[in-house]
């Protein structure tokens, strides 16, 4: 497995393809593996595809003291090891916010972002999460528990079982204390954002895709990001839900490939 270390950590990475650059970042309490399972296979048919674990998710090495800014210098880091002068960056959930972030530190380092199903302001609904013992609880047993997670999971993914189980299967992996941590910088970011310093063009390097029947906290996510910065190339996938992205591999490929291609 290819790594690079960050701060004398290993950092998980995956780079396959050739062709214009598109660098992938996970969503929240998860890791590249759905990604790399369900959408790399057709992305790499027409660009070179980057994606990476997040400290702590997957097969990358949890970094102490890890802060947000941490994020966008990983991907710094890895991209000037890869000797790449400048790619599109591509986000999922608390990734959206992330590519967002080093778009603001790192400008002309970007050619294009994708933000599926992005979240700018903290959900309010996720707040108690944040108390100190009782976030890591549910993130310890309720998120792990067959049944629930497939009662919250119709709503996040559909009816498709084997998208449930995967997903499920994923999220059992990881460390309850780092979710918490992860949220908690999404909290303090979320609350501390600067949204008035990012300057880009949002109709001609900038698209947004969401999922039809996603729950009604991601929807007034993306309202506000829509809104904010005026973006006109919103995609709206008929059918799906907040993972959209693995829902309808195909189609997210197809929308890309028009813009990056």
């Amino acid at each position: 497995m290819p790594y690079y270390k960050y701060k004398d950590h290993n950092i998980f990475y995956e780079d396959q393809g050739s062709g214009p650059c598109l660098f992938f970042v996970h969503e929240w309490n998860s890791s590249s593996l759905s990604f790399r399972k369900l959408n790399l296979k057709y992305l790499v048919k027409k660009l070179r595809v980057i994606c990476i674990d997040l400290p702590g998710y997957g097969y990358s090495e949890f970094v102490e003291g890890l802060q947000f800014d941490d994020f966008s210098n990983i991907l710094i880091e890895l991209i000037d090891y890869l000797k790449i002068q400048k790619c599109s960056l591509m986000g999922f959930c608390l990734g959206s916010t992330i590519i967002l972030n080093f778009y603001q530190k790192f400008p002309e380092r970007v050619k294009f972002l994708i933000l599926i199903e992005p979240i700018l302001k903290f959900p309010k609904i996720l707040i108690p999460l944040l108390i100190p013992r009782f976030g890591v609880s549910v993130f310890k047993y309720v998120a792990r528990h067959r049944l629930i997670f497939s009662l919250i999971g119709s709503q996040l993914i559909g009816a498709d079982k084997s998208l449930n189980t995967h997903i499920f299967n994923g999220i059992g992996r990881n460390d309850p204390k780092i979710s918490k941590l992860y949220l908690q910088l999404l909290f303090k970011k979320n609350n501390h954002y600067d949204f008035h310093t990012l300057n880009f063009d949002t109709q001609k390097n900038c698209i947004c895709i969401l999922g039809e029947n996603t729950i009604l906290l991601f929807k007034k996510n993306a309202a506000y990001l829509l809104n904010h910065f005026n973006i006109q190339n919103c995609f709206v996938l008929n059918g799906t839900r907040h993972f959209a992205l693995i829902e309808q591999p195909v189609e997210i490929s197809n929308i890309i490939f028009k813009y990056l291609t």
